[in-house]
């Protein structure tokens, strides 16, 4: 940050110091030295529009210093001068679920989706929005077609056993948590299995679920 600001504040020329100032900007970006990235975009002047990753790294800045509306009407100028900037519509997506935007989320989604085709992360990030809102069918086809990548086969698994869970369908629920491997959504799936069967009518079913998870693991009993 010193040097940067030296250089702008010590009679550099104006397109140097600039250039120090932006290059330093970004590095502290790259740092998550959210506040000091400010300060130094401010000290130099720099709008940081010129381009859709000087925009994405300004956003980044404001989002990480809990600047969460101006973060999104940064990405929000920066697409209307590079409205073909994936990235930068990925990053407004990403901000619009944190804000809970979550209509404005998916049409973001959706546009990445129909332009890159099949995607993990888009799959995945849709199934999630339409699992928030209680759109089980629509959660459940993204998270069929995330399964038949191939790609993220816990998380498909896991969320896909939640969404049968909440139609009612306890049966299939545990045979989607079956297929998660140990890891961290194993963790995540035996809290919602719990949760569910021990809310279900049938008052073994918790103890069933757990021997048969001891069966797959049996290193759990220790």
């Amino acid at each position: 940050q010193s040097l940067a600001r030296e250089a702008f504040r010590e009679g550099a020329p104006l397109p140097l110091a600039r250039a120090q100032a932006r290059a330093g900007a970004r590095l502290f970006v790259a740092l998550q030295l959210y506040e000091d990235a400010l300060i130094l975009m401010a000290d130099a002047g720099l709008s940081m529009m010129d381009s859709p990753q000087a925009v994405s790294w300004r956003a980044e800045a404001l989002e990480g210093t809990g600047q969460f509306r101006a973060a999104l009407a940064q990405l929000e100028a920066g697409l209307s001068m590079f409205p073909d900037a994936g990235a930068l519509r990925f990053a407004r997506a990403r901000l619009q679920v944190r804000l809970n935007h979550l209509d404005e989320a998916r049409d973001d989604f959706l546009a990445l989706l129909q332009r890159s085709g099949e995607n993990a992360d888009l799959l995945l990030a849709l199934a999630l929005i339409h699992l928030d809102q209680n759109r089980l069918e629509e959660a459940a086809t993204y998270l069929d077609r995330l399964e038949a990548l191939g790609e993220r086969p816990a998380l498909a698994a896991f969320h896909r056993g939640e969404v049968s869970a909440r139609q009612g369908a306890l049966g299939a629920a545990l045979a989607h948590w079956d297929r998660v491997p140990q890891g961290r959504e194993y963790g995540r799936m035996l809290r919602r299995a719990a949760y569910w069967l021990g809310a279900s009518d049938d008052p073994g079913a918790l103890l069933r679920f757990a021997d048969a998870q001891f069966a797959r693991y049996p290193e759990a009993r220790e």
